[in-house]
């Protein structure tokens, strides 16, 4: 699967959040109605007229907060993690891919800072970049001091 495949994947569950944040106050309204509907119906009772008011309008609030309560902000949530995810992968690509033509390590790792948004503050950036070469791990097998024959016999 290439990026813009996973990029139009992942946007899938922010975008049923963000329906049912549209669609929920449009049901809390047709609630709303509903109950004003059987209010019309008792209008001849004046004691049942207060409740069923407040049924109505009640289902207009639980339509409107569960929407600006619960669905957007998820929805919300979920589009800045793909975006997040997205940014993540795309710097790995571009790191591989500069890795596989042969660019210098210190030009590889200007290139990936630019990934980082200009509001990360300066405590979590990565370090600049040292020259320093790390030795693998058969070099440093190697380089380390070996014990005397003898010590290795007992």
């Amino acid at each position: 699967m290439n990026l813009s495949q996973q990029e139009e994947k992942g946007r899938i569950p922010s975008r049923v959040f963000e329906a049912a944040g549209g669609y929920a106050p449009t049901i809390g309204i047709i609630g709303a109605v509903m109950g004003l509907i059987q209010v019309m119906q008792h209008l001849t009772d004046p004691a049942r007229l207060g409740t069923g008011v407040a049924v109505a309008f009640v289902a207009t609030i639980y339509g409107v907060a569960s929407a600006n309560l619960i669905f957007l902000p998820i929805a919300h949530k979920l589009r800045l993690r793909h975006e997040q995810q997205m940014l993540r992968q795309e710097m790995f690509l571009e790191g591989v891919l500069a890795l596989a033509q042969g660019e210098p390590p210190s030009m590889i790792a200007e290139r990936l800072i630019g990934f980082i948004p200009e509001s990360v503050p300066d405590s979590a950036k990565p370090p600049p970049f040292s020259p320093v070469r790390q030795l693998s791990w058969r070099a440093r097998e190697q380089a380390k001091p070996h014990a005397p024959s003898s010590i290795r016999s007992h």
